[in-house]
């Protein structure tokens, strides 16, 4: 137990710290704007250097980095589903889905279905709800489902946002063996995991 002294050395040493970092803070900041940069140009330049290798924003603190997702099995199997089980016009709720497939997709590698285009999540207007949960299939995905035409193998997503796509093109019966490969998502080998 701290007696008096120790209690005011140490709000003092805690004092003292927290004017230093204010100070190293305001120098940064005063070499950022001397380089004619503001902030916000500053933050947006370090994330773009760093977008491969995943950097914290300076603004928020947030996490960012650009992620290479495959066109895999899961993926394939839920725009084959939906294509066959939605009415046309019409949506479909992931729970369906998850009863299908015996709720082994509770990850919602489903959703990312729409960074390709095969499918649109509807809007949600419930405040209390993340996502309303219904999905409807696009023209594109029924043409992939049908195998009538071929995707990238890859998207590049950077802030959940599609930038690019990659890779040789698919069709739907090409990507139905292909499983998530964590290794490859994050770009790291470890030795048992496959390259």
């Amino acid at each position: 137990m701290l007696n008096n002294d120790d209690r005011i050395a140490y709000q003092q040493g805690m004092i003292l710290e927290a004017k230093r970092e204010t100070e190293r803070l305001r120098v940064e900041l005063a070499r950022v704007r001397s380089n004619g940069l503001n902030s916000l140009a500053y933050a947006k330049d370090h994330l773009a250097a760093n977008r491969s290798e995943g950097a914290y924003c300076p603004c928020c603190d947030q996490y960012v980095r650009e992620y290479k997702r495959k066109l895999n099995s899961e993926i394939t199997r839920f725009i084959i589903w939906l294509v066959r089980h939605c009415p046309e016009g019409g949506w479909l709720h992931v729970n369906e889905w998850r009863d299908y497939t015996n709720a082994r997709l509770l990850g919602g590698d489903y959703g990312k279905a729409s960074h390709w285009g095969f499918c649109e999540r509807k809007p949600n207007d419930d405040d209390a709800k993340k996502s309303s949960g219904f999905w409807k299939p696009t023209a594109l995905g029924v043409e992939f489902a049908r195998n009538n035409r071929p995707a990238p193998l890859y998207v590049h997503l950077y802030n959940n946002r599609p930038t690019e796509f990659s890779g040789e093109l698919a069709f739907a019966s090409d990507c139905l063996g292909l499983k998530f490969d964590y290794a490859e998502l994050m770009g790291v080998e470890w030795e048992g995991a496959e390259a």
